[in-house]
């Protein structure tokens, strides 16, 4: 009897010391970012941190590598029709759900169908040119479209190609409350302007790239904040941490530091017609907005903010583009013209009204273009908002202009007309002006050299119009504990965790 006892004692214990050790080996990652998230639909959502989570949560049609070409996702390979009308793609086998619903044609189907057809979509400007969805067989699915349309590929690299299972896209109590896809992790919980929960989906079809088990969105909005909680622990990743900041976190053994080219933009857009919070000055008068272009020390901002490592610009694209239009370079602050351009202007103390996130880095940047503004007699009136809350505004038309940044894509359609598109749910400034006929040309034109010239013809009209009056391109920066291996950086800023695991 005691032996029994004894025996039962110690596999008590062995099971209880194995409990202990699977515990303590469970791998999560707590990742600092930036905002809170909208929506997880991919037809809905808007945000760069939510393109962020979706990365983990939802698998894409096409991905693209660290050098920016198109790579296999879900679409084992696709093939383009002779007209340029047709694009054929063959689907991964055996891929489901994280819900169990298979990821066939008839999926893909649902969801593009959605993308073109949901009233409230942000994604219709991005897959106009598609006419029909045709499910050939379980694993072939083909896209008609109205006219060739050079972007689709770059497009269904993104959310136009995210897909999520129509289960639960159809689901009455709403996908954002139990989202499915086919990503590496699955949804566990969010809890608004606090934190979102993903866990390791042990059916992923490329699970063994998948090291973690858990994973942590924490919302922090304040850069400072981030950087203070990855110093104390309280986070394993922070995106976007300060320039200022790199020197010393560089220094710290304990962390690596990614800096990085990226492709985004931070700007100012103007309401041209979109409801009644437009200004009746700026949104009517050329000249005040040259004024207030001309008004902004771009390179202050740059050597304030990102200490010298920004790119300042004038376009939706860098200067290192070959679509950046070179005979409209970034000109000098000029105040004496911009205190011309109010005079003619006939507006004798012109005012804007300015939304602005309230992290501190937006914040500063307000300050100073509220500063640099003035001094050529513009007054400018800063509204500090939670992110949703300028988005939602934005959306609405309710605002004058608006400081917001755009993670930026690989062609540059994407940073365009998904912007400034006469017909694009996104285009917030709701302009629609010269800029429209060689945007739509860009689409069509499959000879690089001719799309080239096409785009440099539309940013010309864009940098006149100013309807965007853009400031600059920031580089990426990402702190993340020195015990994390395998992160690969990638240029569009999404956060990408195959392979990721810490070092023992």
């Amino acid at each position: 009897m005691v032996n029994t006892f004894l025996r039962r004692l110690t596999m008590g214990l062995m099971l209880a010391a194995a409990t202990l050790a699977g515990a303590h080996a469970e791998q999560v990652i707590r990742i600092g970012i930036q905002d809170d998230p909208d929506s997880f639909d991919p037809a809905r959502a808007y945000s760069f941190v939510g393109r962020i989570i979706l990365v983990g949560l939802c698998n894409k049609l096409i991905d693209t590598a660290p050098d920016l070409h198109f790579v296999p996702q879900l679409a084992l390979s696709w093939e383009t029709s002779p007209d340029g009308k047709a694009v054929t793609f063959k689907l991964r086998p055996g891929v489901k759900f994280s819900d169990g619903t298979p990821v066939d044609a008839a999926a893909i189907a649902f969801d593009l169908d959605r993308a073109m057809h949901l009233p409230e979509s942000r994604r219709k400007s991005e897959v106009a040119a598609l006419d029909t969805v045709d499910v050939i067989d379980p694993l072939t699915v083909r896209f008609n479209l109205k006219n060739p349309f050079t972007p689709l590929i770059a497009q269904l690299s993104d959310r136009a190609g995210t897909i999520a299972s129509p289960k639960a896209l159809q689901n009455p109590d709403g996908f954002d409350k139990a989202p499915a896809c086919s990503g590496p992790f699955r949804f566990v919980e969010r809890a608004a302007q606090d934190k979102v929960v993903l866990a390791r989906d042990p059916g992923y079809w490329d699970a063994n790239r998948i090291k973690l088990d858990r994973v942590e969105f924490r919302v922090i909005v304040d850069p400072t904040v981030r950087l203070a909680n990855l110093r104390a622990g309280g986070l394993d990743f922070a995106e976007r941490i300060l320039a200022s900041d790199v020197a010393t976190l560089k220094a710290d053994p304990r962390f690596r530091v990614m800096v990085g080219p990226s492709l985004q933009y931070n700007a100012i857009t103007i309401n041209f017609a979109n409801g009644a919070g437009l200004s009746p000055e700026f949104s009517k008068s050329a000249q005040l907005r040259e004024a207030l272009d001309l008004s902004i020390d771009r390179e202050a901002i740059d050597q304030v903010l990102f200490g010298g490592n920004a790119v300042v610009g004038n376009q939706p694209v860098p200067p290192s583009s070959p679509y950046y239009a070179p005979e409209r370079p970034v000109k000098p602050r000029d105040i004496a013209r911009a205190k011309e351009l109010v005079k003619a202007s006939g507006v004798a103390h012109p005012t804007l009204d300015l939304m602005v996130q309230n992290g501190a880095d937006q914040a500063q940047l307000g300050e100073m273009l509220q500063s640099m503004a003035k001094d050529a007699g513009i007054d400018i009136r800063l509204q500090t908002l939670e992110f949703q809350t300028q988005l939602a505004r934005q959306a609405k038309g309710d605002y004058q202009a608006t400081l917001i940044g755009w993670s930026g894509r690989v062609d540059p359609d994407g940073n365009t007309y998904t912007l400034l598109g006469c017909k694009s749910p996104t285009n917030d400034a709701h302009y629609c002006a010269g800029a429209e006929a060689p945007l739509l040309a860009g689409q069509a034109e499959t000879d690089p050299a001719k799309r080239i010239q096409i785009y440099h013809d539309a940013i010309t009209h864009i940098v006149d119009d100013r309807p965007i009056i853009y400031l600059y391109h920031p580089p990426l920066i990402m702190g993340m504990t020195a015990r994390l291996t395998g992160f690969v950086f990638h240029p569009d800023g999404l956060i990408r965790l195959q392979d990721v695991s810490y070092a023992p």
